[in-house]
Parts: structure tokens; sequence; C-alpha cells
């Protein structure tokens, strides 16, 4: 009877390895590793004959306009230009081209008002330009009709160059 109690002691003692377990911990591990090692400067070499454009950082600092899309009105750098009613702009408003005519009209006054963005700074007399360049700022809940009208309308008077403004979650 000592002879099986002594073999089963044996055998039950003896070290064993889960190994599914530690595979799954060792894929976990890598993907970490490939995940960190990927993130960052990438180095390659050009093909030879492919230039790449440099960067240019410029000190020069120019207006742009703002435009703003609230729920009941659009602003121009503050100024009410027309009013809305939960984002619809009315259908009297809008041109047969899908432009605004009032927000068209502000923006003319505009690029009226300001120097032209073509002129060398030092050409203008008090170094004020406007670049034609617009911020848009829409609220979240702004129907994507709404907004296309407003940059049709801004784009038919010449400002092409839109920057859309979000938040950033932090």
């Amino acid at each position: 009877m000592s002879r099986k109690f002594k073999a089963a002691t044996e055998s039950s003692q003896a070290p064993s390895l889960n190994l599914s377990a530690m595979a799954d911990i060792m894929i976990v591990l890598i993907v970490f590793v490939l995940k960190a090692s990927t993130q960052g400067v990438v180095q390659f070499n050009l093909p030879e004959g492919l230039k790449l454009p440099q960067a240019k950082v410029t000190d020069e600092l120019s207006e742009v306009v703002r435009l703003e899309i609230a729920e009941n009105r659009v602003l121009l750098d503050g100024k009410v230009v027309l009013s809305l009613s939960k984002f619809q702009i009315p259908t009297d408003r809008v041109l047969q081209d899908g432009s605004v005519g009032e927000v068209r009209l502000a923006l003319r006054e505009t690029a009226k008002r300001e120097p032209d963005a073509r002129l060398p700074a030092s050409a203008i007399p008090d170094g004020k330009r406007i670049s034609k360049k617009i911020l848009v700022l829409a609220d979240r809940m702004a129907p994507y009709q709404t907004i296309r009208r407003v940059l049709n309308s801004a784009s038919e008077e010449g400002f092409t160059n839109f920057k859309l403004v979000v938040l950033k979650n932090e």
C-alpha cells in the first residue's frame, strides 16, 4: 500500500505548465510592443529622383473671416448676417445657384473693406490683409444643407479656402 501512495505523490508533485495561458500573454505582449514601436518617427530612403516639397513656417499673420452657423442665425465676424429658424434658411433667401444672398453680400463687403491678399504685406499701408480664408464654426446639430448653402455663398464670392473648426474632446 505504501508503494501506491508513493507513486501517486510523485506524479502529483511534478510541475506542469499551462502553455495556452502563457501563449495568450505572449501574444498580448507582442501586440503591445509592435503597436508601441510603430508610433513615432518613420525613417525611410526615398527613391532616386523623388523630391518632396519642403514645409515653410512663416511668422506672418493674416486675418481670416470667421463664419458661424448657430440655430437661429449666421454670423460673419461676430455680426448677424442672416436669421435662421431652427437651422433652416428661409427659402425666399436662397438664390437659384443654391447660395444665400445676404451671406454673399456680407462677404463681398468684407472683401472690399479689407486689402487684397495677393498684395505683399509691405504694399499694404496698415499691414492688415485678408487671406480669403474662412473659419467655419457650425453647431453640431446644423444640417448639412444649411452648411453647404453658406459655404456655396462663400465660394461664389471667392472665399474658397475653408477650415472647419471642431472641438477636441479631452
